[in-house]
């Protein structure tokens, strides 16, 4: 896997710190019983394009999220990225598709800091 300090023209570090303060916000709104079934799973990932795309481990989880905590995530993350990046929302078999197809390839964002939100540290 690669990092993204050498795939992309920013490093790993502001995003994961983005992405860590963006789940600890949501978490505090949703809850932790919630956030840890549906969006703790998630990882931030960077697809060879540069494009960030938060991944479910399920279409399931990519559909509740969609519906129930897109819109708030977007926010939150619009908040606390300065470079105010995209995100785009994906299955983990819709981003093995792709990187199967030779359109994404994998490249962990934060993901020490993903876990850390996760777990409210």
């Amino acid at each position: 896997m690669q990092d993204t300090a050498g795939a992309g023209a920013f490093s790993a570090a502001p995003l994961g710190a983005a992405w860590s303060r963006a789940c600890a916000a949501l978490k505090g709104e949703l809850g932790e019983d919630t956030f840890g079934s549906w969006i703790a799973p998630a990882h931030l990932r960077q697809d060879r394009g540069g494009r960030l795309v938060v991944v479910t481990p399920t279409g399931i989880a990519r559909d509740w999220i969609r519906r129930n905590a897109w819109r708030r995530l977007n926010e939150l993350w619009a908040q606390n990225d300065p470079d105010q990046r995209h995100l785009e929302l994906k299955s983990r078999s819709e981003f093995e598709y792709e990187l199967d197809a030779g359109e994404a390839g994998p490249s962990p964002v934060g993901q020490a800091a993903l876990a850390a939100a996760a777990l409210g540290v």
